[in-house]
């Protein structure tokens, strides 16, 4: 099977798929919430603990998954380890990235992997009070538009100053090949992997 969107890097790759591709993988129960676990706590394969975030360390390191239709997969790399995070609105507004576990990592590197783009993510006027940066929206025919890639950018740059931040993956909304839920309201979803290199 082939991966839709792919980024390698020294320590491994970061891949994207329209479906559940043939290897073992770490993954967790994705709830939207802030909580973030390492995959030594985790069976390969299950996904039964509730949580957003995985993280795995550099001596260890390990495929994990996180599976989106909108929300935005986020790896990070750090002096420590890696962590694969799954950052909707919600858990964005909970801290996501900032949580202990991500920040004892010592981050160096954020991907954020396909997710819905900003002309496609149609928001109300209550929204800013979740989110007031003005930087985050954009009017277009008098509809308000919300950007996940700014406000993720916009943690990352107060919180991890030095980091680096690439961002060149494609729109789950336009791309035919990902899962979109604003879309179609699809119960499908694509699947994000960190795996290592050998």
């Amino acid at each position: 099977m082939n991966s839709i969107y792919e980024e390698e890097y020294s320590f491994g790759k970061f891949q994207t798929f329209s479906s559940k591709p043939e290897m073992d993988f770490y993954e967790v129960k994705q709830v939207h919430g802030n909580k973030v676990v390492c995959a030594s706590e985790l069976t390969l394969n299950s996904p039964e603990i509730e949580a957003d975030g995985i993280i795995c360390y550099i001596d260890k390191l390990v495929p994990m998954c996180i599976k989106t239709a909108d929300c935005t997969p986020l790896l990070i790399k750090g002096e420590l380890g890696v962590a694969m995070l799954h950052v909707g609105w919600k858990s964005l507004n909970q801290h996501i990235i900032l949580q202990e576990e991500i920040r004892k990592l010592r981050p160096q590197i954020f991907l954020l992997g396909p997710h819905i783009s900003q002309e496609n993510y149609e928001v109300s006027e209550d929204f800013k009070l979740i989110f007031p940066d003005e930087d985050n929206y954009r009017a277009i025919n008098n509809k308000l538009y919300f950007s996940l890639h700014n406000e993720i950018s916009r943690q990352i740059k107060l919180n991890f100053d030095k980091a680096a931040i690439y961002h060149n993956a494609p729109c789950t909304y336009s791309n035919p090949l990902l899962h979109s839920f604003r879309k179609n309201k699809t119960d499908k979803r694509n699947y994000n992997l960190f795996i290592p290199r050998n």
